[in-house]
């Protein structure tokens, strides 16, 4: 992912303490939120983007796909950004430093609408691709008594907002390795989201 750090901030990440505290200070919001996530390389949210414009297209879809350095699979949210202090936020980040899991593959292999109603993002879709982000969910989650983030389903929203889409295999799997997971910044800007990336923490 190539989401933008906060302005100010240095080259490490997490950021440390006093950071956070400026960052707060000078950005939060009423609407914006925190969550961990897995990001795809570049590469693969390149081909993920192509994917998304072509069935935008052969769809008829109104909604843009998501931009490339948006794209994420959602591990679990921490909650809404102005309810953390610096102190709270520091101890998110001392939490997600604890966590302990191996790189994975990831594999997507359809894709469909996501949820109810007729408002529904198109999503990419795995079966036996998405065990080791179900793992991995559990593991950032268990230090906020969260191991239910694994009981969500993985996915990975290329384009918002539209009619059902029935399900339909892709003719080769959207596949990377995981090597690291990111706690994102979700900023609104108008009519569009931002996201920043606060910590990133490498599997081993």
């Amino acid at each position: 992912m190539s989401a933008r750090r906060p302005r100010g901030s240095p080259d490490q990440l997490p950021l440390p303490l006093g950071d956070l505290a400026a960052y707060l200070a000078r950005t939060a919001s009423d609407d914006d939120v925190l969550f961990f996530a897995v990001t795809p390389d570049p590469a693969t949210a390149a081909r993920i983007t192509a994917l998304a414009t072509l069935l935008r297209r052969r769809l008829g879809l109104a909604e843009r796909p998501v931009a490339a350095d948006r794209l994420h699979v959602t591990l679990g949210g921490v909650g809404l950004y102005n309810r953390f202090s610096p102190a709270q936020l520091g101890r998110v980040l001392q939490a997600a430093s604890s966590v302990r899991s191996p790189p994975f593959a990831v594999s997507f292999d359809r894709f469909a609408s996501f949820g109810a109603g007729e408002n529904r993002p198109l999503v990419l879709l795995g079966e036996e691709g998405t065990t080791g982000l179900r793992r991995l969910a559990e593991a950032v989650g268990r230090p906020f008594g969260r191991p239910d983030w694994a009981d969500a389903v993985p996915h990975m929203t290329m384009i918002r907002g539209h009619g059902p889409v029935h399900e339909e295999f892709l003719p080769t799997p959207i596949a990377w390795t995981t090597a690291e997971f990111v706690l994102i910044h979700r900023l609104r800007r108008r009519d569009r989201f931002e996201h920043r990336p606060l910590g990133r923490w490498p599997l081993a």
